[in-house]
């Protein structure tokens, strides 16, 4: 059981968030592009902090999916990767509006992040963060509801980490 799983079923998700970035926080906060193949193989499964916007104040898509890639945030290497996301949404405000955040990666099923419903006449939001697989393709999706009436989401990716070993 690895430590994150450790926290994640002891203790509230409020709590789990805090102790998941305090972990991420300790470890390395640089760039793996100036590491040969040898120094790269030495972070394999650490947490490397690395914050990328991916959508700011976007609206929430209604017919198609969305699709962001990593190519540049992640190395440039074979491997899986996991890559913890910050997602927030926003309702219109429309009594009966719905915001939701899912993701998918070319390795992942689709993960709820985030989601809200109004029920007044004013925006609602909420937040949420998940951890997903990214395989090599290097790409997240943002999966699209036909339900939504409006709204608007931010992504954000927050550190990553190599999986496996692709040998």
């Amino acid at each position: 059981m690895t430590t994150i799983d450790k926290i994640t079923t002891a203790i509230t998700p409020l709590e789990r968030d805090k102790k998941i970035n305090e972990i991420i926080d300790g470890k390395a906060n640089t760039s793996l592009s100036n590491l040969d193949s040898t120094g790269q193989k030495v972070l394999d499964g650490q947490w490397v902090k690395h914050w990328l916007t991916l959508a700011s104040g976007v609206s929430l898509p209604t017919s198609d999916d969305t699709t962001y890639s990593l190519s540049s945030y992640l190395p440039n290497d074979t491997y899986n990767y996991e890559v913890q996301f910050i997602a927030s949404c926003f309702t219109s405000n429309t009594s009966g509006s719905v915001a939701r955040v899912q993701l998918t990666s070319d390795i992942s099923d689709e993960i709820y992040v985030c989601g809200t419903t109004c029920r007044a006449t004013s925006s609602f939001s909420t937040m949420g963060n998940a951890i997903i697989p990214v395989g090599t393709g290097r790409t997240i999706t943002v999966t699209h509801l036909s339900t939504f009436t409006g709204g608007s989401y931010y992504l954000i990716a927050k550190g990553y980490r190599r999986i496996g070993t692709n040998t």
